[in-house]
This record gives C-alpha cells, structure tokens and sequence, in this order.
C-alpha cells in the first residue's frame, strides 16, 4: 500500500483505489470459518459452497444488490454451451470471475488445463473480465490475464486466509473491481498508444473519448439523482450533529456554513443541552472575554439565540457585554445590532472579525498565487476520493478545487486561535489596540501580494475557486455577517419584522453592497447593481476608518 502514497502518481493512484473500512465482526466470525475448514475430501459443490459462496459475502457480494453475483452462468460457444461457476456482476457488468476446482487430490496448485479454461470463460464477449481466480479450497489465485498467466498475482492459502483477507478485499472488493477496471482503461490506452507516431491520431482519439464521456453525463447524473434518493449521509450528518457535546457543536460546527437543516439541527441540538444547564453553553458561545470567531460564527450564534428566545424569556445568566440582564429577547436585539453593524461600538470583537475576514482573504490569494495551495487541494481531494466511502455524499461532491476551501477554513481558525493567544494577558484579556495592530499587518501583506499578482480575480476565476461567500471581496466591499443576519431571519418572521422596523437603514446598506437576501426583503431583487455607500462610511466599517487601505484592497480585489 505505501507504494500508492510515493512517485509522480501518487495523486492518481489515490483517485483511482479505494482505502479498505475495517470488517465487521460477522465479517471476520465467516472468515475464521473459512479458515478452519479441513478440505480434505471436498468436492466442486463442497468448495463453492463452503468456501467460495462465504468468501464473497465477505468481500462485499450479495444476490440482487449492486454488487450481485451471477451462478452458473451460461455462455455459448459454436454448437454447445459453458457454464460459469461465479460472474461477479456488479452493476449488471461482468468484472471479474470465480471458478471453483473439487479439493481432492489437490496439494500443488492449479494447471494449465485449469487456468486455460477460466481464462476462455474471461475473454468470451459477454464476460471480458481480466481478473480471473481459481479456487480448490486449498487455495485461492488471482490472474490477470491480461498481464501473465504464469504467476498468479495474488496467491493465498485457504488456511491462512484472515492473515490475507485485506489483499483479497483490495483486489476482488467491489469498489476495487471497479475501479481495476477504470486503470484497466488507463493499461488499454498504454498499450495502444505507446508505439503511435501521428499526433493527429492522438488529437482525433482524444476528441472520441471526451466525445464519449460527454454522453454518459446524463447517464451520471441519472445515477447520482437515484443514489441521492437512497442516500443516508445526509441523514447520517444530521444524527452525528445531534449526538455532539455543546463544547464540539460550538468549537467544530460554527466557523463555517451549513446547510439550512443542518444550522437548525446545531441550534436545536445545543438547545437540548441547556435543558442539562444553560450556563455552560451560553458562556461557551458568549464568554466575558473575547474569543475567537469570524462571520460564521456570529450567525450560529445569532441562530441560537433565536431559538432559545422561542423557548424562554429569561435566561440564568448572559454575559455583561449583551447588556440584557436576564432578559433573552433583549440580548437578542443587542446582539443583533451589533452583528449589523459590524460591531461599530464594541472595538475588539470588530477588530476580532475583520482579523478573521483578513486572514481568510490572504491565505486565499496566497492559495491561487502559489503552487502550494493547488497542490495540497489535490492531494485532499486524492485522499477523500481513497478513503471516504464510494456512495458518501461528500465523495460527491469533493473537488480539488473545493477541498482547497475546507482546508482555507481549517487554516482560518488556527490563524485566529494563534493571533488570540499573541494579544492576550496572563488574564486572557485582549485589548482591542493590539489586535488592531495585528490587523494593519495583515492588511500590508495582502497589499503586498496584490501588487505582485495585480489580475488575482482572473486566476481565482482560471482556478475555479469560487465560494458563496465571496471572500474576496468580504470586509472589503461587502457585508457577509449582515448578508447571513438576514438569511437566519428569514426563518424568524418575528425577528425579520423586528429587523425591518428598527434596522431599516442597515438592510439598505447591506443591500447596496451586494445582498440577494436583503435586495429580496425590500422587494428590489431585479434591480440593478446600486452604488456603494460612499468610500469614507466603507473605510469606517471594514477598515477602521482608513481610506487609503480600503481604495487600495478595493481596487486590488476589483474584478474589472
């Protein structure tokens, strides 16, 4: 297995396997019988049955399912007919092929006559399977008939076999059978191609094959569509969020976005755990003193809020700063000015939040101006595609492209928790003054890089690392805290009233930077771009009133 993580194709071994999940205790309970099993006086029915049939419920075969099996299969040949042992059909298709052998006699291995006659059954036009294997109860081989029949690839001794079962599982699997056959393609296209002396014909051949893949789009979405109405991540994710401690919904689910199930799933789940005691989960969310968060974050903890507002109006204890009291709805308005108005008049939250917009812009253009990030977003992406189960959502939906972004996130939150520990006192106190010298760094190397990449809107768009989030242009020329304020509004009418009323003036401004949501609340969703408020009133809120800085990352970040 090292060999897939070392060498130039590291990254497209990865693509191409598929990391083995532990077997299940009945799993390995079949395999110790195989195991002990004396063959001595075995015959054909006796190994299929005894032998060969439980092995392939191990491996991961089962009648009727995806990955079927085909018994006695029925081939025909000028005037009679074969019948095949085992075609393991996953998907209908015929990958590879099993043919059992009576274990009396046996001691040496298989002959020629016997592999000869495996290997016919392979290449007939309904099985052309490569991976042929033979099995006598004292052994099982594994061929490659299209590499060498006069060493099996892999070889293993019935009586051994738990010692051997995960090289089984990484030939013979049903997610390695199919992806054999994918490199098998590659193998094919080696074997054509490496004595061609026309680039024309290479040029025509691959305008085929991209032609070809082309048509089966439909067929993949169709698939994908018939997986995703059977699919059980989505619901596994959701019970995974309800089984988390307050401690790991805060400090693992808040620095980023979920979808909308999943953020009401957070918010309830942490619900619950004020039901146990309110203290602990509000001061994790809300302590006295500052901690680390970004935009996100805010609007898990807005969200929260909410919903523990629906459920009670006093809470045991709020933190000073909200300036409540007791009183839950009233630390909901205090906080919901506050997140709208980029916390205007509390200096070191703001300055924490535009630390956290800071770091992610800089570590993005770091990412598409340095091979670095291009890199590491492939090889996350090879190692989702090795180890996450095949039919997982997540395999679905992994990138290169995206996987940079998930790594972006982690990054983000590293940065922030080191900038926190650099401000803060014996006390854990953190003066604002210091954090805002720590952010006029970050925004001089962000100048930096810019002048030296003055087109880096062209090559996050040529690298296809776009985000819903907008991070190039978040805390410069738009507001992505009050953008989310009002998407977690929206599904309180009570508080999206509320807002409308007292923060009118906010939403137009959120608006006029850029907000779908707050553009649908004022009813001008078909309008066209409005003006920015004016270049002073942007430097006070992303840039602590320098103006210089704001022109300057306004224009860096300019998509002209």
């Amino acid at each position: 297995m090292s060999s897939l993580f070392s060498g130039p194709l590291s990254i497209s071994l990865l693509l191409q396997s598929k990391a083995l999940t532990p077997l299940d205790s009945s799993a390995r309970a079949i395999v110790e019988r195989i195991e002990s099993r004396d063959v001595t006086g075995y015959s054909e029915a006796d190994v299929r049955e005894e032998i060969v049939s439980p092995l392939l419920s191990v491996l991961g075969y089962d009648k009727d399912s995806s990955f079927s099996i085909e018994r006695e299969k029925r081939i025909r040949l000028p005037g009679r007919s074969r019948f095949l042992d085992y075609a393991i059909t996953p998907w209908s298709r015929n990958f590879w092929l099993i043919e059992a052998k009576s274990a009396k006699g046996r001691r040496r291995g298989f002959s020629a006559r016997d592999i000869e006659q495996a290997v016919g059954y392979a290449a007939h036009p309904e099985i052309n399977a490569a991976l042929v294997v033979l099995c006598d109860g004292w052994k099982i081989a594994v061929y490659d008939r299209e590499e060498d029949l006069s060493h099996p690839l892999l070889s293993v001794q019935v009586s051994k076999i738990t010692a051997s079962i995960d090289s089984l599982r990484m030939l013979l699997g049903p997610w390695q059978a199919w992806l054999f056959e994918k490199r098998r393609i590659v193998r094919h296209l080696d074997r054509v191609f490496d004595k061609e002396f026309n680039m024309g014909r290479v040029e025509e051949f691959k305008t085929l094959v991209c032609d070809r893949l082309d048509s089966k789009r439909s067929v993949v979405i169709d698939n994908m569509r018939s997986l995703v109405t059977n699919d059980s991540s989505h619901t596994r994710t959701i019970e995974v969020l309800r089984s988390l401690d307050h401690v790991d919904l805060v400090e693992s689910c808040f620095f980023r976005s979920w979808s909308q199930l999943e953020t009401t799933t957070i918010a309830q789940s942490l619900l619950e755990h004020c039901q146990r005691s309110i203290f602990p989960v509000v001061h994790r969310v809300f302590p006295d003193q500052l901690r680390t968060m970004n935009d996100d974050f805010c609007m898990h903890a807005l969200n929260f809020l909410f919903h523990l507002e629906s459920k009670r109006s006093r809470a045991d204890w709020l933190p000073k700063w909200l300036d409540a009291g007791n009183d839950v709805a009233a630390a909901v308005k205090t906080f919901l000015e506050l997140c709208l108005t980029q916390f205007a008049t509390d200096p070191a939250r703001r300055a924490m939040l535009l630390c956290a917009a800071a770091i992610r812009r800089f570590f993005k253009v770091s990412m598409v101006t340095n091979t670095w990030g291009r890199h590491m977003g492939e090889m996350r992406h090879a190692l989702t595609r090795f180890y996450v189960p095949e039919d997982a959502w997540q395999q679905r939906l992994s990138s290169p492209q995206g996987e940079m972004m998930i790594a972006l996130d982690g990054l983000v939150v590293e940065a922030l928790g080191q900038l926190l520990r650099r401000c803060s006192d014996e006390f854990g106190r953190v003066e604002a003054p210091l954090l805002e010298v720590e952010l006029r760094g970050i925004w001089s190397a962000e100048h930096r890089i810019l002048q030296e990449f003055p087109n880096v809107w062209h090559l996050v768009h040529a690298q296809q690392v776009h985000e819903s989030r907008w991070t190039e242009h978040v805390d410069v020329v738009y507001d992505y805290l009050g953008h989310c304020v009002l998407c977690i509004a929206e599904d309180h009418p009570n508080w999206k009233t509320y807002i409308l009323q007292a923060h009118l003036d906010k939403v137009e401004r959120i608006s006029a930077m850029g907000s779908w949501q707050a553009r649908r609340w004022l009813g001008c969703e078909d309008d066209k771009s409005q003006p920015l408020p004016s270049d002073q009133w942007m430097a006070d809120r992303f840039f602590l009133g320098d103006i210089d800085v704001y022109r300057r990352l306004k224009d860096g970040y300019s998509t002209d």
